[in-house]
């Protein structure tokens, strides 16, 4: 480890990084410091395993979307359903509040469907 310390540090009152006085840790300030660095490496290997476990639980596909226009339909208002057609396949999607009639909305949809499960395909 390092040995090298930047500023500051003289006073008996004086706060370092982890909020505790210097003038009362038996460690010290670079004692302190290898702490602060050892908590921050696991953190960020915690956070690691994280990213790579929320990106294992989420299906093939879903990661990308893409924003499609809407139509709205004649007679439609804000609040009510419609099912869309999207690269994706069929979705229902909300009008919403603060759309016009006539007027169009975007919507983040799929960028394609999603792999058929293996065994899942049928002969024809």
């Amino acid at each position: 480890g390092s040995s090298s310390s930047s500023g500051g540090g003289g006073g008996g009152g004086s706060i370092n990084a982890l909020g505790s006085t210097s003038g009362s840790s038996q460690r010290g300030p670079e004692g302190d410091l290898e702490q602060a660095r050892r908590e921050l490496a696991t953190a960020k290997e915690e956070l690691r395993l994280m990213r790579r476990a929320l990106a294992s639980a989420q299906p093939r596909g879903a990661k990308r979307k893409i924003k499609m226009r809407v139509d709205i339909p004649p007679g439609m208002k804000p609040g009510q359903t419609l099912r869309v057609t999207t690269p994706a396949g069929w979705m229902t999607a909300i009008i919403p509040e603060g759309s016009e009639a006539f007027g169009h909305f975007v919507l983040m949809v799929p960028a394609s469907a999603p792999a058929a499960p293996p065994g899942k395909t049928r002969a024809t």
